[in-house]
């Protein structure tokens, strides 16, 4: 494959997932804000080695199937680039307004498997993430 060819399949990859997560981010920021970890988030990333910080959104709701566990739709923004991926981890509620979560998610091989592990209340959410290939950083975020 070309190099032309293998850059407007990542770019359409991303427009794509892009697209439909705007189109949801829409929304689910026009409904009330949730008490839980459900619902909207947005914030930025932090890259310790790098230093590179981006723009970054989350929704966050419950995975139909497997109780106790939730789909993570994370959208970031790297310089002029964004993309999204989907994860699903498993939650705890640690406290009345607290809830814990840690998982993997592979990227492929141009991201590499991440590994998050994280808190939130019902207005802040913190994660750590370290990455197969190297990268490790926060993901800080509030209620849009």
């Amino acid at each position: 494959m070309r190099f032309q060819d293998f850059f407007l399949l990542i770019t359409l990859m991303l427009v794509t997932g892009c697209s439909s997560f705007h189109r949801d981010w829409r929304t689910a920021t026009a409904q009330p804000t949730p008490t839980d970890l459900s619902g909207a988030w947005e914030g930025q990333w932090h890259s310790i080695p790098s230093d590179h910080r981006g723009k970054l959104r989350c929704l966050v709701t419950p995975e139909g199937s497997q109780s106790g566990y939730y789909n993570f739709h994370y959208w970031a923004k790297w310089g002029l680039l964004s993309g999204a991926f989907t994860t699903v981890y498993p939650v705890t509620q640690v406290g009345a307004d607290r809830w814990r979560f840690a998982g993997d998610s592979d990227l492929g091989s141009l991201g590499g498997v991440y590994h998050h592990d994280g808190e939130a209340s019902s207005s802040q959410f913190h994660a750590d993430f370290t990455s197969s290939k190297g990268d490790r950083g926060t993901m800080e975020m509030a209620r849009p």
